[in-house]
């Protein structure tokens, strides 16, 4: 008689109890789904979900795999899928049997209603290998774990900072190209007169937007100079490269003044961080610490309320195929859990 490796026990229970072989291979097959209520219920899976692979689909389909009591290449055969792949279902399955029995809040519930088979093996391949209801339970731990600490969303990195290129704009940088068009619209702005941009950028052999560029810059250099009551006509070219590099001197005083002011007022942010908020943080990491050892304590000290061969027996009578015999022990053992299973002692 072939039987799974899962329905083991059950099986030298019953040999203890007296059975003989013939009773036993009875009772292993009343547990074992026929083929027509297998593809009853495939149908029904089919209708419910259709072919979307989604998680709730693939959890129902692992639960009926473990619920057959099929061998994994009678499933294989059946559903045509290959047999490692069945053999990673019936874990899945046999796993979320064992979460039934837990109590868990609404955040671990949403996490195992959206669990995969696939999230699942990936807890499962690092859990230390022990039995399989110790590893059951290191999973569920790690489940809680990432459900209670979810992880933050990565930043993007921000982009290293490269040296400019010569030309490029910056204070200090040789801009020949700019000068160039300054030269040439200076006399069109000093005389209020129109330039004809277009034609300017292809005599001189620049483009548009530097000859733009350098119409505005001429534009405030005279209305400063106006504003100083000095006349631009009347400078020199001698004045008018002191007057450029007075400019110049001026803005790269303004630049040192703004950033002293910019490195004071982050002092002043970095101050108030410090004695606002990192207390606050410092606090909430405490907290957070403590729920962490109080989760970790409550999932290490959990025990299933019920025995695999207590689970198998209870299981024989909800089939209505147990003798007189086993519904009185499921009575038994039933009496005995009721303080753990509804909280309340027996009568």
């Amino acid at each position: 008689m072939r039987v799974g490796a899962k329905r083991a026990s059950t099986l030298i229970f019953l040999l203890r109890e007296g059975k003989k072989v013939a009773e036993i291979h009875s009772l292993h097959q009343n547990l074992v789904m026929s083929d027509s209520e297998f593809d009853q219920e495939c149908a029904q899976l089919r209708q419910t979900y259709g072919d979307d692979p989604v998680a709730r689909s693939e959890q129902a389909w692992a639960k009926l795999y473990t619920r057959s009591g099929w061998t994994q290449q009678k499933l294989a055969e059946k559903v045509g899928v290959q047999r490692p792949r069945v053999a990673q279902l019936l874990l899945f399955g046999r796993f979320l049997n064992f979460v039934n029995f837990v109590t868990t809040g609404n955040k671990v519930k949403k996490m195992l209603d959206a669990l995969t088979e696939r999230s699942f093996r990936a807890y499962w391949t690092k859990a230390d290998k022990a039995a399989e209801q110790d590893r059951f339970s290191a999973v569920l731990q790690a489940l809680i774990y990432a459900a209670e600490h979810p992880t933050p969303k990565p930043t993007r990195a921000a982009k290293p900072k490269t040296d400019p290129k010569p030309g490029s704009g910056r204070r200090g940088d040789s801009t020949p190209a700019l000068d160039k068009a300054r030269e040439a619209v200076r006399p069109f702005i000093l005389t209020r007169k129109p330039v004809d941009e277009d034609k300017l950028a292809n005599d001189i052999g620049v483009s548009h937007t530097l000859v733009d560029t350098a119409i505005q810059v001429e534009i405030n250099q005279r209305n400063l100079l106006e504003e100083l009551g000095i006349d631009p006509a009347k400078l020199s070219k001698t004045g008018k490269v002191k007057f450029d590099a007075r400019m110049r001197a001026e803005k790269k005083l303004l630049a040192q003044q703004a950033e002293v002011e910019f490195q004071k007022r982050i002092a002043q942010h970095i101050k108030f961080l410090k004695a606002e908020m990192l207390p606050n943080w410092e606090k909430d990491a405490r907290a957070a610490r403590v729920n962490r050892e109080y989760y970790e304590k409550l999932v290490n000290s959990h025990k299933p309320p019920l025995t695999y061969d207590e689970f198998m027996l209870l299981h024989l009578c909800v089939r209505g195929d147990a003798s007189e015999e086993k519904r009185h022990q499921a009575g038994v053992v039933l009496n005995s859990k009721r303080e753990i299973l509804i909280g309340k002692k027996p009568e």
